[in-house]
């Protein structure tokens, strides 16, 4: 007869084994699952506040699904066919023989090459080959993309139905889990407000600015005469995440290279139109003025949490990683805050 202790140690590793096996069913779903989990806290408020006059929770949650969906598809879509579009553009211009196409990348190909080559130790290497191959290859991973749409297809459909679950069913399923762990009704709503916390650090401060940034440089791009103003404004928007560096890595060697053209005092106007633009508008305004408004003081975690997160994040779950890193990391903290630590007792 097996004693009480002998029993729970069995029952532990047979929840273990059962649990590994569950893992390997759920593998291939996990970045769906988790893409779902990450848009259900961020269109929780829109779903609660939608609730207030609406009763049913499913029309709610099919509702908010739905807006979710347009607001996901639609941009991405548009900026994909832009960018794919601008690349086999910026790759036929490179490779062609034409004065105009000469006096657009030339003295862009040209001045690289000289700074290459300038640089003590640094082996002889062709600056235009380097882009045509680049641009080739990016084209060729977006050529790739396309032809996998019916797989992602199928993952996007899977993301959508659990998105709508877990908005209709989300509290139940948090309850569950926080009634399965040693924790207080005051540690798990500690535990809410830092993931609140860090989704306004995230979203607002990170994602909704650099989403801002992108399409403000854009339309600057677009202004002063740059070529691929969307390939551009997508790059922008990509080094708004990235501290110290930021996004004057584009319009910084972009205004450069209007000096350095030689193609005239237009040229030359339009670089210091852009490098005022870039430092005015695309830092200045949205660093130092919406940036704040957008977080305000409701932030409780610091922002290096959120940047490692953000970053990190991305390495083992791609774009939606920008998301659940942070969160993953702020959950992390608060878990250790109260059961390792026990400041939240």
């Amino acid at each position: 007869m097996l004693s009480k202790h002998n029993k729970q140690i069995m029952g532990f590793f047979f929840l273990l084994a059962i649990g590994i096996i569950s893992y390997l069913i759920l593998q291939p779903f996990l970045i769906s699952i988790l893409s779902a989990s990450i848009f259900a806290v961020l269109f929780r408020p829109a779903y609660s506040w939608l609730h207030k006059f609406i009763h049913s929770k499913s029309l709610c949650a099919l509702i908010i699904s739905i807006i979710a969906l347009l607001l996901v598809i639609i941009p991405i879509s548009f900026l994909s066919q832009a960018v794919f579009i601008e690349i086999g553009g910026i790759v036929h211009d490179i490779s062609s023989q034409n004065v105009n196409s000469q006096q657009i990348y030339g003295n862009a190909i040209s001045f690289g090459q000289s700074a290459l080559n300038s640089i003590p130790g640094i082996e002889q290497v062709d600056v235009k080959s380097i882009a045509i191959d680049s641009l080739k290859s990016m084209a060729e991973w977006a050529r790739i993309q396309i032809f996998s749409i019916p797989t992602k297809l199928f993952f996007a459909l899977l993301s959508f139905f659990l998105f709508f679950y877990l908005l209709r069913d989300g509290d139940r399923l948090v309850q569950w889990v926080y009634d399965g762990l040693p924790l207080s009704k005051k540690n798990q709503q500690y535990i809410d407000s830092q993931l609140q916390s860090i989704t306004y650090v995230v979203v607002y401060g990170q994602i909704v600015t650099a989403i801002i940034q992108g399409l403000i440089a854009m339309f600057g791009y677009w202004l002063f005469g740059i070529h691929a103003p969307v390939l551009w404004g997508i790059a922008t928007m990509f080094f708004s995440l990235l501290p110290l560096v930021g996004t004057a890595v584009i319009w910084v060697p972009a205004s450069i290279y209007f000096f350095v053209s030689g193609l005239g005092t237009q040229q030359w106007l339009a670089g210091v139109g852009l490098f005022l633009y870039g430092a005015l508008i695309i830092a200045g305004l949205v660093d130092y003025v919406i940036r704040p408004m957008l977080i305000g003081a409701s932030s409780r975690i610091h922002p290096a949490i959120a940047l490692i997160g953000v970053i990190g994040g991305v390495v083992p779950f791609g774009f939606i990683g920008v998301f659940a890193g942070p969160l993953i990391l702020a959950l992390f903290i608060s878990l250790y805050d109260i059961l390792i630590r026990k400041v939240r007792n």
